[in-house]
Order: C-alpha cells, then sequence, then structure tokens
C-alpha cells in the first residue's frame, strides 16, 4: 500500500503507525522512507499525509535520515504548505541541537525560494527563518539513531498522549 500511485492510498496507513512493533517498523522502514521521499503521483492532494506520518514516525524515534527528509518535504512552491511546513517544523524540533545538520539545507531552500519567486511569498520566508532559530536556539540533545542501526536493532515507537 505505500507504494501505490495514489496519496488517497497510501495515506490509509497513517492511523496503523502507531500501532506497529519495533519489528514491524524495522520491516518496513524502506518502504515508510519512500513513501516519504517520493510523493504519490496521483491523488496529490492528498499525499502529504502519509509523509507527514512518516517524519512524525522519524522524528519519534530520532532516526538521523529523518531529519534532511523534513527540509526535501517542505517543498514551499508546491500547494498545501500551510500543513506540511509546520508539521515539519515540529518533526525538526524534536532532533533538537542534531538538526544543525540540515541548516545549509533550510538556508538553501529559502535562499532559491526568494530568488526565484518574483512576488516572494513572505509568510513562507518568515516560516524558514522561524525555523532556523529555533534549530538555533534549541538546547535538546536526543541521541540519535541511524537508519541502519534501528533496522539491525529495532525500537518501540514511543506511544503518542491523548
Amino acid at each position: 500500500v505505500l507504494e501505490n500511485e495514489d496519496g488517497r492510498t497510501r495515506g490509509t496507513l497513517t492511523k496503523f503507525y502507531g500501532q506497529l512493533t519495533g519489528d514491524d517498523l524495522a520491516a518496513l522502514m524502506p518502504a515508510i522512507i519512500k513513501a516519504v521521499d517520493k510523493m504519490a503521483p496521483s491523488g496529490e492532494m492528498f499525499a502529504d499525509g502519509i509523509r507527514l506520518a512518516g517524519l512524525d514516525l522519524l522524528s519519534q524515534l530520532h532516526i538521523r535520515e529523518g531529519m534532511s527528509l523534513c527540509v526535501s518535504v517542505i517543498e514551499l512552491d508546491r500547494w498545501g504548505q500551510g500543513s506540511r511546513v509546520p508539521k515539519c517544523r515540529e518533526c525538526l524540533s524534536r532532533y533538537g541541537v542534531h538538526a544543525k545538520e540540515v541548516l545549509p539545507q533550510l538556508q538553501n531552500l529559502r535562499d532559491n525560494f526568494v530568488k526565484t519567486n518574483i512576488k516572494t511569498n513572505n509568510e513562507a520566508v518568515k516560516i524558514i527563518d522561524e525555523i532556523i532559530a529555533d534549530i538555533n536556539s534549541s538546547k535538546t540533545s536526543p541521541v540519535l539513531v541511524d537508519l541502519k542501526a534501528f533496522m539491525a536493532n529495532p525500537t518501540e515507537v514511543p506511544k503518542k498522549k491523548k
């Protein structure tokens, strides 16, 4: 289902991520990463749901590779940034000081957006500036896990508080 061409179909799995065991996640992680990285080619209106759920999961587990995926999913000049950008900001904040690794990517994203948009969306630029400021002021330092290490020795996904 994570490889389905339709974004709405992929999105049906978002509610199951929190129910998976560490072993389940280890087995599905390559498909989860791929579903975050490559947007479904059809059903684009619903394609971000599974991508954001994957980022949420990766950031809860502090999987290092999730940070650069967060930046790539921001996509300032694509429809739906109003829901994507705040979720990416939330996910990046979970990485604490380690998110400084992606500051060059964020700055590049911001600079390219400003260069290519005649009518610069000041709100989008402001949010990126806020994300950069959040990262620079972060004091938390969670233990990061490399994807391969997680897959070799999976941990349980933290349950969300209701």
